[in-house]
C-alpha cells in the first residue's frame, strides 16, 4: 500500500514580490512569483492523458482584494510580449492606457513532475495604490487544489 505515497499532491513553496519599476505617474510595476511543489513521485498529469483531453494543465489563479475600491481602476496584469505585433507597433503608448478593473488573473502551467517545484510569474502594475492584498490558488486535475495563499504586493 505504498502506492498512495507516489500519487501527486501539491504543497505551497513560497511567494515573492519584487518591485521592478516606478513611474512618474504614480504607478509601480511588481513581479509576483508563486511557487508550489509536487510532493508525490508521479507527475500531476501524464502527457498522454493531456493529448486525449482527460486532464487540464495546472492553473495558478490570483484573486486581488478590490473591496472598498468603489470602482476605481488601480491594478493591471501586464502580459509578456514576445514579438511586437502590427497593432503593438501602431500604438507605441500602451503603458499610458488606464488599468482595467481586474479582480483575478490566471496562468496555465505545465505539469509538475514528482518532487519538482513550479513557479508562475505575474507582472502587475498598481496605479495610485501603495499595497494590494492577494490570494493565490493552484488547481490541478490530479494534484489537488491549493487554496488562498495570502500575501501583499507592496
Amino acid at each position: 500500500m505504498e502506492l498512495i505515497k507516489h500519487l501527486p499532491e501539491l504543497a505551497w513553496e513560497n511567494t515573492e514580490v519584487k518591485k521592478v519599476k516606478a513611474y512618474k505617474t504614480d504607478s509601480v510595476d511588481y513581479q509576483v512569483k508563486v511557487s508550489y511543489r509536487n510532493t508525490g513521485k508521479l507527475p500531476t498529469a501524464l502527457s498522454q492523458a493531456y493529448l486525449v483531453k482527460i486532464v487540464k494543465e495546472d492553473k495558478v489563479v490570483l484573486d486581488f482584494d478590490t473591496v472598498g475600491t468603489g470602482g476605481i481602476r488601480f491594478v493591471k496584469v501586464i502580459e509578456e510580449v514576445k514579438q511586437p505585433s502590427q497593432s503593438r507597433r501602431r500604438s507605441q503608448f500602451m503603458d499610458e492606457e488606464p488599468a482595467s478593473r481586474v479582480t483575478t488573473a490566471s496562468k496555465n502551467m505545465p505539469f509538475t513532475q514528482g518532487g519538482a517545484v513550479t513557479t508562475a510569474v505575474f507582472n502587475v502594475r498598481l496605479y495610485k495604490k501603495t499595497e494590494l492584498s492577494v490570494k493565490a490558488s493552484v488547481i490541478s486535475t490530479r494534484g489537488g487544489i491549493l487554496k488562498d495563499k495570502e500575501f501583499v504586493i507592496k
